[in-house]
């Protein structure tokens, strides 16, 4: 199962009834959103490690996330947790975190506050995922450098196909920066999706 059908499966199980209590979105909407912030993150951790550089700190960082976190989603809305992931957010968008946020709320349609905590709530989960898999594989930083790069094409395969441009343009530069003419072109078409959903 790769990366990203294991948070999809958990998301929609059993994480997103918590994360309802905590944004004020309903768990339907956040079935579509949260596997949203889990591919914007993952896109971006697979880009940032393709820098050996990086792939080694996320690789030792790892060793501080064993996925306990995987079983327990009901700690997601704990304030150290979301406190932990707002720390992550800041490792992964680095100075572009604040326009990470900004493109989920806009393509959802939600407030900014709202994507802010659904992401930091997402952030140790998508860690947790990772370092699962790391104490699963015993793989080192080259070799999750290269996991990660096929969990990059999944993180695009995983939202609507009419959104894979729109991925591709969060992290084609590395600075998570859209235009707002295709942030609201993309708000458009997810709403189509949830409305087909």
């Amino acid at each position: 199962m790769s990366l990203m059908d294991q948070l999809t499966q958990i998301i929609q199980t059993q994480a997103a009834p918590q994360a309802a209590q905590k944004t004020g979105l309903s768990p339907a909407m956040l079935e579509k959103l949260m596997p949203m912030a889990s591919a914007m993150m993952v896109s971006r951790l697979g880009k940032n490690a393709q820098d050996p550089r990086q792939a080694e700190a996320l690789n030792v960082a790892l060793d501080k996330h064993q996925g306990n976190i995987l079983q327990n989603p009901e700690t997601l809305t704990d304030d150290t947790i979301i406190g932990d992931g707002q720390k992550i957010l800041g490792h992964i968008f680095g100075g572009q975190r604040q326009s990470a946020e900004q493109s989920l709320a806009k393509l959802g349609n939600i407030d900014q506050n709202q994507a802010a905590n659904l992401m930091a709530m997402m952030a140790p989960m998508v860690m947790g995922a990772l370092g699962q898999q790391k104490q699963q594989g015993g793989f080192n930083a080259s070799q999750l450098a290269n996991m990660l790069g096929q969990e990059r094409q999944n993180a695009q395969a995983a939202v609507p196909k009419e959104l894979n441009p729109m991925m591709k343009m969060l992290d084609a530069d590395g600075d998570g920066n859209v235009q707002d003419e295709m942030l609201s072109m993309g708000a458009k078409l997810l709403g189509g999706f949830f409305k087909k959903r």
